[in-house]
């Protein structure tokens, strides 16, 4: 029974979706004049490629991958690479907390 229902419903979905995709045959002048212009541009799927020609050499990404690293290990051997500490650490907590009470006595609560 479950079944029965369920092809008729597919049956009626096909038929549904079957009168809105076709064009009705009463339809304006205008409107098969912009069909017939349109109908040749839209793409034909038929000539999407089914093949890729992406480099798949392992040769290739492995000096790609060797390129890389050298560029990461030149960037960490930069002295500008490492964060410079504060001058003077115990200045940096004071200027951060005077800072810190200056925003909190902008907005009273």
């Amino acid at each position: 029974m479950a079944r029965r229902r369920l092809i008729l419903g597919a049956g009626i979905l096909a038929g549904c979706l079957g009168a809105c995709v076709s064009a009705p045959a009463d339809a304006p002048a205008w409107f098969h004049e912009r069909e017939a212009a349109t109908g040749a541009t839209y793409p034909n799927l038929r000539d999407v490629p089914t093949r890729t020609d992406a480099n798949t050499d392992p040769a290739h990404w492995d000096a790609v991958a060797a390129e890389v690293r050298a560029a990461a290990a030149q960037m960490r051997a930069s002295p500008r690479a490492e964060p410079a500490p504060p001058e003077d650490p115990s200045g940096f907590v004071d200027q951060a907390r005077r800072e810190l009470e200056a925003a909190r006595d902008a907005h009273p609560q």
